[in-house]
């Protein structure tokens, strides 16, 4: 389905990039309308990075912040807007990305201040011209209450919320069935 709305509106779609690219975009079309993106909202994200010099790693961005946001929580219409507004503000590809995926991330964290307000201030901040170190900031403040992080990372970014479960990796990484993590003194797994 994906691949025909991109068709619709960029006829030349199977001659532009490489096939890994194209690839690449569908796949994240195909997240975007799994996630409850409309059809017509995906579409529009596409017909704002279509002009003829556009990569598709520069719709792809737009595309994946859609379905981010749309995943998150965030409406489709105000997802829409976001994605809509910062592409009026310059940004594409990957900066576009990182906003839906952090603002989508905030959102389904329920931490801090009501989603529409989140939307209402990351919109805000984009008319403001502001650059996207500020606008991750924003993010990460609310995704950590107020807690620090490494300059230039994102919630997604940090190897806390990366580790599953388990254990710390110097100790094995697992727990036998009393709760004992790790190694013995002899140096073998407690299983």
């Amino acid at each position: 389905m994906f691949a025909e709305l991109v068709g619709e509106r960029v006829p030349d779609f199977r001659e532009r990039g490489t096939r890994e690219e194209r690839f690449h975009l569908i796949s994240e079309g195909a997240y975007a309308l799994g996630a409850g993106a409309p059809a017509a909202h995906v579409g529009r994200v596409v017909e704002l990075g279509a002009s003829p010099e556009s990569r598709l790693p520069e719709l792809e961005g737009g595309v994946l912040a859609l379905g981010c946001l749309v995943s998150g929580g965030v409406s489709a219409d105000r997802s829409l807007e976001v994605v809509e507004t910062a592409h009026h503000h310059g940004m594409r590809g990957p900066d576009i990305a990182r906003i839906g995926r952090d603002l989508g991330f905030a959102v389904g964290q329920s931490q801090g201040p009501p989603a529409h307000a989140m939307v209402d201030e990351v919109l805000r901040l984009l008319q403001e011209g502001e650059r996207m170190s500020h606008i991750a900031g924003y993010l990460q403040t609310i995704c950590q209450g107020g807690q620090d992080r490494a300059p230039g990372t994102s919630p997604m970014d940090d190897p806390a919320m990366m580790r599953g479960p388990g254990g710390s990796p110097e100790h094995g990484g697992r727990h036998d069935s009393e709760g004992h993590g790790g190694r013995g003194g002899d140096g073998h797994p407690h299983y």
